[in-house]
C-alpha cells in the first residue's frame, strides 16, 4: 500500500501507521500525530530550564460519565512538566472508552484570565493533525500543536495520531490541526507551553505559546479565544488520537475521517461533563488544524454542528460544541485537484522555481492525464461515494497518485520544506528523548511509551482509501454558512502545497466563489515587512505565508501569531 502523503516526512505532522512513508498529503494524519507529539514537548518549565529527574508520580483523579456508557476520565493535576508558570493550571491523563481504549490528553489553562479565556481546540494533522496519515504523533506542537509531523521521509511510515487538541494554550508557534503528531509534537515544535532543549532532558518555557492547531487525523485542536485576547491567555488541550498515536493505547477502531469525528466528540463530551472542564462549556471554540486537517476540519466541524442540532432537538443528551472559526494550514482538501498541483508546483514553485527535471515532469504529466491515470482513478473514487466498492477503488487511486505524482514531485527534497533535504530537517525532535524519560511519564500520568509514527492507525485509514476522498463539499458548505474560515499555507511546503490548496478553494462551491476568483492577492505586512499574500471575501480568508514550510508556526512564529490573533478577533487579514 502506498504511503500517505502526510507522512511523507514522518513528520509531516501526521503519521501514520502502516502506510509507506512516501505517502503524500493525503495521509496527513500521520503527520498530525507527529505534531501532537511535539506539542507536548514544547510545554515549558517555569524558570528557564526544568530538568526531568526528581519528578514524583502524579496523583490520579477519576471521573465516570453519567451520560455515556463505559466512558471515564483519569488524570493528574499540575505535574510541573512543561508549563511551569506559577499559578497556571494543567492536567494530563486519559479518556477511557470501553475496556481497552485509552486516549491521551494534555490540558493547559490560560496564563492570564483563565476564568474567561476562550477555549482552543487544536487538531493536528492527520497527524491531528495534523499533515500524512493518522498515525503520526510527533511532538512538534509542544513548541508548536491537530494536525503535525516533522520529518517526513519518503520511506518512513506515518504516525496516525488522530487528534491533538489544544484547549487554552499558546504555543511557541501557531501550529497546525490535523497533522497527527501527538500532543507533545505539536507543543514542542509549534506552539506549546514549553520547548524541549537539545539535551533532551529539560525544557524552556515557550514565550510564543498559542493554543491552537489542527492538522492530520492524528491530531486535532480546537481553540477558544476571546476577541482581542493575547494568545497566551487561552486554555489549550492536546489530544493523541486515534489510539496508537502518542501516549494513547488500546484497541483502535477508527479507520476514517468520519469515525475519527465520532470518537473525538465522545472525548470532549466527558471532558465537559466533568467538573474540571465544565467551566468551558459555554465558550465558543476556534478549531485549528493542519495537513490532514483539510479532511478533519470540515468533517469534525460538520459533525459537531449535526450533534448540536440533535442536542437542541432533544434527540441526544450532551454538551454543544459551538465552533466560531475554522483554521486549516497546508491542508489536504481535494486529492483530485491537489494531485495535479504536485505537477504544477514541481514545474514552477512560485518564488523557488522548477523543482524537478523536464523528464520527471513529463512522466508526472502522463501519469495524471493518461487513460486510467491519476485523474481518472480519483474521479472513479469520487463517483463511488460510500458504496461497498469504494474502498478498493479509492485505495488504488491513492496508491497510484502517491507513487506517480507525490513521490516524484518531492524527489530528494524534504516534502514539508523544499529548501531542505530528507537528511536534515527542521524543526528538531528533542522531544522524543524527553517523552521517553520515566520520571516525566510518571509525573504526567502517561502509561505507555510515546509512539510518534504508529503503523496500525495508518493501516486502518489506508484500508478505507480515506486519503483519496474529498471533503471540499463540506468545506464549501461551512463557508456558505458564513463561518469564519482561514485557509493558509506555507509556500515552501510540497506535501500540501499552497497552489493545490488555493486551487481547491477556488473550485469550492459557495456564495463567494466568483468574488474570491476576482480578488487579487495583496501583501500582508508586519511593521513594513511582507509576511504573506492574502485574499479576503467576507468571513473567508486565504493566505500564502512566505518562507514557511508545512508547519507554518514553526517557520514563521511571528506571522502565524498575528494571523491567529486576527482570526480570533474575527477580523479579515490585514497589515499591522
Amino acid at each position: 500500500m502506498a504511503p500517505y502523503r502526510h507522512t511523507r516526512r514522518i513528520q509531516i505532522y501526521w503519521w501514520l501507521s502502516g502506510l509507506p512513508s512516501t505517502t503524500p498529503c493525503g495521509p496527513r494524519i500521520e503527520v498530525l500525530a507527529m505534531f501532537f507529539s511535539r506539542i507536548l514537548l514544547t510545554l515549558g518549565c517555569l524558570v528557564g530550564v526544568c530538568h526531568a529527574t526528581a519528578l514524583a508520580a502524579g496523583v490520579k483523579h477519576r471521573f465516570s460519565s453519567r451520560i455515556q456508557d463505559d466512558v471515564s476520565l483519569r488524570f493528574v493535576k499540575n505535574s510541573g512538566i512543561c508549563e511551569t508558570t506559577p499559578g497556571v493550571h494543567q492536567m494530563s491523563g486519559y479518556v477511557d472508552i470501553g475496556t481497552n481504549m485509552s486516549i491521551w490528553f494534555w490540558f493547559f489553562a490560560a496564563r492570564t484570565s483563565p476564568e474567561t479565556a476562550p477555549f482552543t481546540l487544536w487538531c493536528v494533522e492527520h497527524s491531528i493533525v495534523w499533515q500524512s496519515q493518522p498515525a503520526n504523533a510527533r511532538g512538534k506542537g509542544l513548541t508548536v500543536a491537530l494536525d503535525v509531523p516533522q520529518k517526513l521521509y519518503v520511506t518512513s511510515g506515518r504516525l496516525y495520531g488522530l487528534l491533538t487538541v489544544i484547549l487554552g494554550l499558546v504555543p511557541r508557534y501557531l501550529m497546525h490541526f490535523f497533522s497527527p503528531r501527538i500532543a507533545a509534537d505539536l507543543s514542542e515544535k509549534e506552539h506549546g507551553p514549553c520547548t524541549v532543549n537539545a539535551d533532551g532532558n529539560s525544557t524552556t518555557l515557550n514565550s510564543f505559546r498559542q493554543g491552537i492547531i489542527l492538522d492530520r487525523p492524528t491530531s486535532l485542536v480546537l481553540i477558544r479565544i476571546p476577541a482581542g485576547t493575547p494568545l497566551a491567555t487561552n486554555p489549550v488541550i492536546y489530544i493523541d488520537q486515534p489510539i496508537g498515536t502518542g501516549f494513547s493505547f488500546g484497541t483502535d477502531t477508527v479507520n476514517s475521517t468520519e469515525s475519527a469525528a465520532v470518537q473525538f466528540w465522545q472525548v470532549f463530551q466527558i471532558l465537559f461533563e466533568s467538573g474540571e472542564f465544565a467551566r468551558y462549556q459555554s465558550r465558543e471554540f476556534i478549531f485549528s488544524t493542519e495537513s490532514y486537517g483539510g479532511h478533519y476540519g470540515p468533517a469534525f466541524v460538520t459533525y459537531f454542528d449535526q450533534q448540536n442540532d440533535a442536542i437542541a432537538k432533544g434527540t441526544i443528551t450532551g454538551v454543544p460544541i459551538v465552533v466560531s472559526a475554522l483554521m486549516v494550514n497546508n491542508g489536504w482538501y481535494d486529492p483530485l485537484i491537489q494531485n495535479l498541483a504536485y505537477l504544477t508546483f514541481a514545474t514552477n514553485a512560485p518564488g523557488y522555481g522548477q523543482l524537478q527535471s523536464d523528464a520527471v515532469l513529463q512522466k508526472m504529466n502522463t501519469s495524471y492525464f493518461e487513460a486510467n491515470g491519476c485523474l481518472e482513478q480519483e474521479q472513479a473514487c469520487y463517483d463511488a461515494g460510500d458504496s461497498s466498492a469504494s474502498n478498493a477503488i479509492c485505495i488504488q487511486a491513492d496508491n497510484f497518485c502517491v507513487d506517480n505524482l507525490f513521490i516524484p514531485a518531492v524527489g530528494n527534497r524534504d516534502s514539508d520544506d523544499l529548501r531542505q533535504n530528507s537528511s536534515a530537517l527542521f524543526p528538531p525532535e528533542f522531544y522524543l528523548n524527553y517523552l521517553a524519560l520515566a520520571d516525566v511519564k510518571a509525573k504526567i500520568g502517561a502509561e505507555s511509551n510515546y509512539s510518534e509514527c504508529a503503523n496500525a492507525p495508518d493501516r486502518l485509514f489506508g484500508r478505507t482509501g480515506d486519503d483519496a476522498r474529498t471533503w471540499l463539499p463540506q468545506l464549501g458548505a461551512l463557508a456558505n454558512s458564513t463561518l469564519k474560515i482561514l485557509i493558509w499555507a506555507g509556500d515552501a511546503d510540497i506535501n500540501c502545497n499552497w497552489l493545490g490548496g488555493h486551487a481547491s478553494v477556488l473550485a469550492m462551491d459557495w456564495y463567494g466563489k466568483q468574488r474570491l476568483a476576482d480578488t487579487p492577492f495583496t501583501n500582508m505586512t508586519i511593521n513594513g515587512t511582507a509576511v504573506a499574500a492574502i485574499q479576503n471575501v467576507d468571513n473567508f480568508s486565504f493566505a500564502r505565508v512566505y518562507e514557511a514550510g508545512h508547519e507554518v508556526p514553526a517557520f514563521q512564529p511571528v506571522a502565524a501569531l498575528e494571523i491567529f490573533k486576527q482570526v480570533i478577533a474575527m477580523e479579515q487579514l490585514h497589515s499591522v
